[in-house]
């Protein structure tokens, strides 16, 4: 008996020290993540001339009439804002030169902007992928489950190649009134049930707006009841980074409405058609 007593000790200090660890990593990520979305984002708000851009060509266009070619400047009507504006221009060329370089100017703006904002998309999933994972090692209950997101954030050229049948038969699963129900505890986990175990049919949960587990219904001959798609949602709640006082909108919809983007990480999916109960 003490001999146990003693080994549980050293096995939860263990398991301690070693969530401590893997949370110092993906802090360090989550952090410069959040700096990297920070930054692109009042960079990008603050060169934002595209419209302005835009604008300026096509005011600049509809006053060709005004003939202030080699001018420093025109005076022209904001039929946008309903106001009069000077729009500076280049006095080495004419003025249908210079409608063209706020048109290349705008081309160019829009470019920017569509690149920064695809960069932000992929930023927003890295953020979500590492606040689930720190979720992942928070709700970890031995030192196996923690080796899984080790392999994982240690390894990541190494994704595809888990061992399938492992994998499946480390998740979860319940049975309630008759139906399997699956849920993931990590992200490599969380990223086989919607991509192997999911079919059209089933129904997917999953907390809104934070870090929590995929919860998978699946379906075999009959549609579930209401009490059934609410007990899935307790089960979501249940296993998310949501505080247990607080009312938490859990999310469902059917597996064929979910999409995995390319190059997305490990459990990233976006959905549609979707439902949402407050539990």
């Amino acid at each position: 008996m003490l001999d146990n007593y003693y080994s549980d000790i050293q096995a939860n200090i263990n398991l301690k020290n070693q969530k401590s660890k893997l949370n110092e990593i993906i802090q360090a990520k989550l952090k410069k993540t959040k700096n990297s979305i920070s930054k692109i984002s009042a960079l990008t708000n603050k060169r934002d001339n595209t419209e302005k851009y835009k604008l300026y060509g096509e005011l600049i266009t509809a006053n060709i009439y005004q003939k202030c070619d080699y001018a420093h400047s025109i005076n022209v009507f904001d039929y946008i804002n309903n106001k009069n504006i000077t729009i500076e221009l280049d006095n080495t060329k004419t003025l249908n030169e210079n409608a063209q370089r706020y048109y290349k100017l705008y081309s160019k703006s829009k470019t920017t902007k569509e690149k920064s904002e695809e960069l932000l998309n992929k930023l927003y999933m890295e953020r979500e992928y590492y606040e689930n994972t720190l979720y992942s090692i928070e709700s970890a209950n031995n030192l196996s489950e923690l080796q899984e997101i080790k392999n994982e954030i240690g390894v990541p050229e190494n994704k595809n190649s888990v061992n399938q049948k492992t994998l499946k038969d480390n998740i979860k699963k319940v049975i309630i009134y008759g139906f399997e129900v699956y849920i993931g505890r990590n992200n490599k986990q969380n990223d086989y049930i919607i991509t192997k175990l999911a079919k059209d049919e089933d129904y997917w949960f999953h907390t809104k707006l934070c870090a929590g587990s995929h919860v998978l219904l699946k379906i075999a001959e009959k549609e579930p009841t209401d009490e059934m798609i609410l007990e899935c949602c307790k089960i979501a709640r249940l296993n998310s980074s949501a505080a247990m006082p607080s009312k938490v909108g859990v999310i469902y919809t059917k597996a064929k409405y979910l999409r995995k983007p390319p190059s997305a990480p490990l459990g990233y999916v976006t959905y549609k058609n979707e439902k949402e109960i407050l539990i």
